[in-house]
């Protein structure tokens, strides 16, 4: 035997348990200290029965009624009357106050704290709709985000905005609508803004308010048009991070939905591609420090009706729409560590599901 390969090995050996030793407690004195981290994603991913329950409760019909009502395909009720949102551009201002408005009174009745966050546009004042599900942890925060104004060639009277952004924004309703009904350990924050189609002015502005106060924010998942798939095409779907190690928190993030798409056998196949452009909303995030992560339609296969009339709902692939809301309840899930249903559960899923 070469002694000198002995000797190595020994000390390899030992520095290794040393390693291992050190990790281990610096593991169990950060937990007990509450030090801040965002969730690991495991390489597999064990099924959990309550995240099954709610993945059931995802319904393409709801899907399709939200976006039918927030690209004004028929009306909804905002403040007890009919109205219908022909367009949600930031520029016109009563629809997209009455947008903001109808999606505050729908996050209100499922018994959420709700919230205007106000930005200054062109002197005026805009708003985003903040809703809020407590945890037990008060260190721990996820965010579901997405935008709620649309844009076209006639942005002032017709701009439909079916998959850029009405898919995004029934998605955040969606899961709402069935995570509220479960307690978890991480607060869970569901976010729109308006001023998207402008330069991600509303998102700016509340990222770095959050940033300001400290908000613990681990993650935060950003939905982006996230219906269409154009017939006989592989159900990808685009997630998109910032560039660098494979071990920054991003991609903590989106290895998770990954690993949801695959334990839970939905029917999409993950992309993960590093990409830094201010494009959406989660950039936003990025710039003030926060983990975030854009989820969209694959880019290559994406609506070519964007920011036209024609952004429809009829054009939309409600299958794919379908499997993809069922990821993003099921990754919020697990990210937010689910405990157990609450009260709500047992009032609200017969509604939910007849």
């Amino acid at each position: 035997m070469n002694t000198n390969r002995s000797f190595t090995l020994i000390f390899t050996k030992i520095l290794y348990t040393a390693t291992f030793v050190f990790l281990a407690l610096f593991i169990v004195f950060s937990a007990q200290a509450g030090q801040l981290s965002a969730a690991s994603s495991p390489a597999v991913l064990t099924p959990d029965p309550l995240v099954e329950e709610m993945m059931v409760q995802v319904q393409s019909s709801t899907l399709y009624n939200y976006v039918s009502g927030l690209s004004g395909a028929q009306s909804v009720l905002i403040g007890g009357s009919p109205f219908t949102l022909t367009t949600r551009h930031t520029d016109a201002a009563i629809y997209v106050e009455k947008a903001t408005q109808y999606t505050y009174e729908h996050f209100q009745s499922l018994g959420l704290t709700v919230s205007y966050h106000t930005w200054l546009y062109k002197g005026n004042l805009r708003r985003n709709v903040v809703a809020d599900q407590p945890g037990t942890n008060p260190n721990c925060l996820y965010l579901l985000t997405a935008h709620l104004d649309s844009t076209s060639q006639t942005p002032a009277s017709l701009a439909p905005g079916a998959d850029d952004n009405a898919s995004g924004v029934a998605g955040v309703l969606t899961a709402a609508d069935i995570l509220h009904q479960y307690q978890f350990t991480c607060a869970l924050r569901y976010v729109l803004f308006t001023g998207e189609e402008q330069g991600l002015l509303g998102s700016k502005a509340y990222a770095q308010d959050v940033a300001n106060r400290g908000d613990p924010i681990l993650g935060v998942l950003n939905l982006d048009m996230i219906a269409y798939n154009s017939p006989g095409s592989a159900a990808t779907i685009e997630m998109d991070v910032r560039t660098g190690s494979t071990g920054n928190p991003d991609r903590v993030l989106s290895t998770m939905v990954s690993n949801v798409i695959s334990a839970y056998e939905i029917n999409l196949i993950p992309g993960v591609y590093g990409w830094d452009a201010p494009d959406s909303d989660h950039y936003s995030f990025w710039q003030v420090g926060y983990p975030a992560v854009y989820v969209g339609e694959d880019w290559e296969d994406h609506t070519p009706y964007i920011h036209t009339t024609n952004d429809t709902i009829n054009t939309l692939n409600m299958p794919y729409f379908t499997e993809y809301a069922k990821a993003v309840v099921g990754t919020l899930a697990h990210l937010g560590q689910v405990t157990s249903p609450s009260w709500d559960h047992y009032v609200y899923l017969p509604m939910l599901v007849r």
